[in-house]
């Protein structure tokens, strides 16, 4: 899971978007998702669509914010940075801060597993987990 929110931050997930530019390993960057390329000018298929806005995720997206607020009063609007685990100044948590932000990490991690597995179901697309064997460090 550490791998798929370091490639979202630093935008490295193999989206349509990332993989037509710059990659240029498919002919277009749209998302694939009928009711997307249904829509007028077809969604770009970028992280931010994928884990925002993208209808193929709607009920992951629905169960996550569900989640959620069982366990956060007041909680946060689904963004890039929060589904990521992004922190942006480090603080000191108490330890019932602690343990509500391991939960929040848990119900992401287990928001971003469902899209990937969501994402399987089109040969098109490929994983938030998915490494290319040419991107992989050499041993």
């Amino acid at each position: 899971m550490v791998g798929i929110r370091a490639r979202i931050r630093a935008n490295r997930t193999y989206t349509q978007s990332r993989r037509y530019r710059p990659l240029r390993q498919v002919h277009d960057p749209s998302c694939t998702f009928a009711v997307c390329k249904q829509s007028g000018p077809a969604d770009l298929d970028t992280i931010e669509h994928i884990l925002l806005f993208c209808p193929r995720h709607a009920v992951a997206r629905k169960q996550l914010r569900s989640a959620i607020a069982l366990h956060h009063p007041h909680p946060p609007a689904l963004t890039l940075a929060f589904i990521s685990g992004e922190v942006s100044e480090p603080i000191k948590l108490n330890s019932t801060q602690q343990k509500l932000a391991l939960t929040l990490l848990q119900l992401t991690a287990a928001f971003l597993t469902q899209v990937s597995i969501d994402r399987q179901t089109d040969p098109a697309l490929r994983t938030l987990d998915f490494i290319d064997q040419e991107e992989r460090a050499p041993d």
